[in-house]
């Protein structure tokens, strides 16, 4: 479904594509990356679009050089890509060589090589309420707390705070994440599905409206958690915020909330935002909302027919999001 009048679309996505293309590959178009060095896991948008016309005879092919990519749940390689556009997250520390190739239908090829250099957290804090350090990285802090409102005043201390996963906690009031940080999961992942959600994520349970606002900050990362609302229509955002730069959202299970994923812009832009293999499906209304000038949608799993994700920005949001065979493919 692509309804113009209110740019509200039901999508399946299984990888990141556009049809927006130089207009020959003698043209040598510009190629451009969000991001060509961070820590890991690190969401990058290639972009060799340039400013020229869109064409049908020109195939551009993306080769990220991650030997370690997972595959995609319909058989595809993540290591690859098909379009003008793409994206792609290096989740392990190391250097990559990413190749671009520019095909014609006369056979004629130009090819673009960029680098990207992806580095471990400095420093890491692993968090359990039972001190079950079962899995925690060699060198991390160690923090016993029942209280994640408590372990949230030493997060800006770090570069990577890990929860135990196997554990539940009760969110009295919403987290804010205001440094740049990654957020994720330790020990062993039991049942992973198809895109990798453990059963046994770190669940973040809420009884107000939102459980995590990144509002006003850069460079964060959220990956491995479940994330659960007190099941209303009225019940905020699994994870919201407004002026967000370079934000990750990376296999999150949200549920019980009104809108799983909502980044506004009411008062500053978002840029950059990653969804990335997320499941949205218990949201009882939006499930993503989100404005933001270069938008990338991965693999956001569940997005039932009828259910809703509002694009901002007019053409440069929907070139960000599309499926391995066009823009807003209905599932």
């Amino acid at each position: 479904m692509n309804t113009r009048s209110n740019r509200t679309y039901a999508i399946s996505l299984m990888a990141l594509s556009t049809a927006f293309i130089a207009s020959s590959a003698a043209a040598a178009p510009q190629v451009t990356a969000s991001a060509t060095q961070g820590t890991a896991p690190l969401s990058v948008r290639f972009d060799a679009s340039g400013a020229a016309q869109s064409v049908a005879d020109v195939d551009a092919t993306w080769d990220f050089g991650d030997a370690n990519a997972s595959m995609f749940v319909d058989g595809h390689a993540s290591a690859t890509a098909h379009g003008a556009i793409a994206a792609h997250v290096f989740e392990r520390p190391g250097s990559y060589d990413v190749l671009l190739e520019l095909r014609d239908e006369s056979g004629g090829v130009e090819r673009r090589t960029l680098s990207v250099t992806v580095s471990a957290p400095m420093r890491t804090l692993c968090v359990s309420q039972d001190s079950n350090f079962a899995g925690c990285p060699g060198g991390a802090a160690r923090l016993t707390t029942s209280s994640l409102a408590s372990a949230a005043l030493q997060f800006a201390e770090y570069d990577e705070v890990l929860l135990c996963r196997g554990e539940s906690w009760n969110l009295s009031s919403t987290l804010n994440v205001t440094s740049s940080i990654s957020i994720g999961a330790y020990g062993a992942c039991q049942a992973p599905d198809a895109h990798g959600i453990c059963v046994n994520a770190p669940r973040l349970e809420t009884s107000g409206s939102t459980a995590i606002d990144l509002n006003a900050s850069s460079d964060v990362r959220l990956a491995d958690l479940a994330l659960s609302g007190p099941s209303c229509s009225s019940c905020g955002s699994g994870v919201t915020g407004a002026g967000v730069q370079n934000a990750l959202l990376q296999r999150l299970r949200i549920d019980g909330f009104a809108t799983g994923i909502s980044f506004d812009t009411s008062s500053m832009t978002n840029r950059d935002l990653h969804v990335v293999g997320c499941d949205v499906g218990g949201a009882h209304a939006s499930q993503i909302t989100v404005a933001a000038d270069g938008l990338v949608l991965l693999l956001a799993r569940r997005l039932r027919p009828g259910g809703s994700y509002f694009p901002a920005h007019g053409a440069d949001a929907e070139r960000g999001v599309g499926s391995r065979r066009g823009v807003g493919r209905a599932r």
